[in-house]
């Protein structure tokens, strides 16, 4: 195998390998062979089938997989020897990788390669924090959080629905005598009217309804709907609710249970340090991203057209799965389309360059995710999944997953490093 690589320009590698026949015809034959000796064919012992009936059987497939090899083959060796860093794999149109007349085969392929990153200052960035302290007032709020959180049902008094409780109903949306939208068993309450509905007039109608209690209420019914025609236009929301409920919200000798404390005084000490963690986490993640976006700022690269181009692709392609899962008429996917198209090129060139700069940083500094850090991440996952690490091992190599968990777990290490290198000052 020959394998010849050129530049015609810094970003663009020309990579062309030329398998000579009489190699091809080898490693072609070998293959057989060893078909041979294990595809079971009617009517024949393993081993024992003719040729020509097993070529006939596999040999377009094992060419087109000797075909791949090389490709495979030729793209390593060229990375090795020429030391090109490929922004992409190689994707040659079948109709390219044909074999010649004489048997051999030649291919010719480009790649585009990563640009060079030019870094500015990214240790000791000035930052300043933005952590607030955990007051008392904040830890009476997230009890009054929880005990809304895990409070019951109990069926509701002779006053009917309150404001802090709930109801079951059957809602339909009208439009005219049509009905347009139709749910059964929702879950109803006073805070949070239906979309196109006052939210005053929503609490009036609702609090004091008993069970088996009917109304209706003016709206304008949903730009989600499925009949077009009625999107925005004047509607009438019934409702038929079956089931009223208070909600009892947990007794303070309930919370200390729940969290295995003896009394109040430790259920908040317990809950203030909770606060305390999650408030010092939402900080380091913000300086994170604040300090990351400086570095990709101040960063100086050129992504390659067409690697740009073909990002953006990929998002327009999700982007209009999207629209064809939400129902939206074809007609309108068009016009939709072109108008996400710019900022699909936008969010794809913040996308490569994060990427790139975050890899610059790490090869600068020598961060390196390891296998252990992977075999974390994967143990980590299988956790918050109730699943076992090796199914989660098997889906992500299935999915072809882990270069992306990679990617994640060293874009994780970068900010940790940016934020612990940075002058960290106190609020003013």
């Amino acid at each position: 195998m020959d394998v010849q690589v050129e530049k015609p320009s810094p970003s663009l590698a020309r990579i062309t390998v030329t398998v000579p026949a009489e190699e091809f015809q080898g490693e072609y034959e070998r293959g057989l062979q060893h078909e041979r000796s294990r595809v079971n064919m009617k009517g024949f012992r393993p081993g024992k089938a003719p040729m020509q009936m097993v070529e006939k059987k596999v040999g377009s497939e094992l060419k087109d997989g000797l075909q791949r090899h090389y490709i495979e083959q030729a793209f390593r060796q060229a990375q090795e020897e020429h030391s090109i860093k490929p922004f992409n794999n190689p994707r040659i149109p079948k109709d390219d990788a044909q074999l010649a007349e004489d048997g051999s085969f030649k291919v010719s392929f480009e790649i585009s390669l990563r640009p060079e990153v030019v870094l500015g200052d990214y240790k000791n960035l000035p930052i300043e924090s933005e952590l607030e302290p955990t007051t008392e007032d904040s830890v009476d709020r997230a009890i009054d959080d929880l005990r809304q959180q895990h409070a019951r049902p109990e069926p509701a008094g002779e006053d009917g629905l309150k404001e802090d409780g709930m109801a079951l109903a059957d809602v339909n949306f009208l439009f005219g005598e049509e009905v347009v939208f139709e749910r059964t068993g929702l879950r109803l309450g006073v805070p949070q009217a239906p979309p196109g509905i006052d939210q005053a007039s929503w609490q009036e109608a609702l609090i004091g309804k008993q069970e088996d209690e009917q109304f209706t209420i003016d709206m304008t019914l949903p730009d989600a709907l499925d009949k077009e025609e009625a999107r925005g236009k004047p509607g009438t929301c019934a409702v038929s609710i079956s089931k009223v409920f208070d909600m009892l919200p947990p007794s303070d000798e309930e919370l200390c249970k729940g969290s295995e404390v003896e009394d109040m005084q430790a259920f908040r000490a317990k809950l203030r340090g909770h606060l305390e963690d999650n408030a010092q986490t939402q900080e380091q993640t913000r300086q994170e991203t604040t300090l990351l976006d400086r570095v990709l700022t101040d960063a100086r690269c050129e992504i390659p057209g067409g690697v740009l181009d073909e990002q953006a692709e990929v998002r327009l392609e999700q982007f209009a799965q999207e629209l064809e899962q939400r129902k939206v008429p074809e007609e309108e996917r068009g016009a939709a389309l072109e108008e996400q198209r710019p900022l699909a090129r936008q969010e794809a060139e913040r996308g490569l360059r994060a990427l790139l700069v975050v890899e610059a940083l790490a090869e600068a500094e020598s961060l390196e995710v390891s296998s252990e850090a992977m075999n974390a991440e994967l143990a980590q996952i299988a956790e918050r999944n109730g699943t076992d690490i090796e199914e989660v091992r098997k889906y992500y190599s299935e999915q072809n997953m882990f270069q992306q968990m990679a990617v994640e777990l060293l874009e994780r290490m970068v900010r940790t490093f940016l934020r612990e290198q940075a002058e960290v000052k106190d609020p003013a």
